[in-house]
């Protein structure tokens, strides 16, 4: 027998009421047609994570908080998204100008090498370039595959694994940025990629380095962020990121993602009254807001 049945959109509603929910803002049949229509209930039940919870009840936590927090993480989700994307492009770049300008390179042998290191993870990454219907051409022209063509068809994964391939082949790449801190950027990205809920478990013990590294201690550092707060993993690849961004991409960039971060920070307290009873809520959204002031600090 399932331990956790099915139940109607009915019986949600009175299982969110169970729980110390209240609906202020919401009739039942307004609630029944959110989760048919709009969001459902797994998801948006979620959120509830982020308050405090006594005797199986939660602590001032209204359904429009619920659905406002869903509508923020959206934000969150694609503005860390974006600057995800920002990074992959500047370390290809990076990448690329350091191989051009190496003499003893031609492009080639550097990826024939990786392909005798990581054979199956090579081979993966031309299978899936033969099969991709918007590469096919670049496929066909192709009898031998360049770095130029490589960085084009690999994931964010494959990414990961060639840059501190590259980097241990030529020590002095590490000059740019310390590739090891590539798999903090990956986390965030797949997660937002993969639309997941971001916003819960922040700082859950379950979910804590404990030990953060001295680089992101360093970095914590510049931004005046506590230390205590490093021991989140979440907080620990947000602040990779950020610092990634500010050090690999223009000065331009940097100031539209700041643009676009101070405005997600101005959505957050469009309903704060929502969040008296959750201060992770501000903790968090605090420390996010002097991540986006460092990306334009020089």
């Amino acid at each position: 027998m399932n331990s956790k049945p099915k139940l109607s959109f009915n019986q949600l509603y009175d299982k969110i009421k169970s729980r110390g929910i209240t609906f202020d803002c919401h009739t039942r049949d307004q609630v029944i047609e959110i989760l048919k229509y709009k969001n459902y209930y797994y998801r948006l039940i979620s959120y509830r994570k982020n308050f405090s919870i006594v005797n199986e009840k939660y602590i001032g936590l209204d359904f429009a908080a619920l659905l406002d927090l869903s509508s923020i993480d959206t934000y969150l989700r694609e503005y860390l998204l974006q600057l995800c994307l920002d990074v992959e492009h500047a370390m290809k770049t990076h990448l690329m100008t350091h191989l051009t300008e190496n003499a003893e390179e031609d492009g080639y042998s550097i990826i024939e090498e990786f392909s005798v290191e990581y054979e199956k993870l090579y081979q993966k990454t031309i299978t899936h370039f033969e099969k991709n219907r918007y590469k096919r051409d670049m496929f066909n022209k192709r009898k031998d595959v360049s770095i130029w063509v490589f960085l084009e068809i690999i994931d964010f994964g494959t990414l990961n694994t060639f840059i501190n391939f590259y980097a241990r082949k030529k020590p002095e790449f590490k000059s740019i940025f310390d590739p090891c801190l590539i798999k903090f950027v990956k986390n965030i990205r797949n997660a937002c990629a993969h639309n997941d809920v971001f916003f819960i478990n922040i700082y859950s013990n379950q979910h804590s380095t404990h030990r953060p590294s001295s680089n992101v201690v360093s970095f914590g550092y510049l931004m005046d962020i506590r230390r205590n707060d490093l021991k989140s993993q979440k907080i620990n690849d947000i602040i990779v990121l950020h610092y990634l961004h500010h050090i690999l991409c223009s000065e331009a960039l940097n100031q539209r993602r700041k643009q676009q971060g101070n405005r997600l920070i101005e959505r957050t307290l469009k309903n704060k009254h929502y969040y008296n009873q959750c201060l992770q809520y501000h903790r968090f959204f605090n420390t996010l807001n002097k991540c986006v002031d460092f990306l334009t600090r020089r």
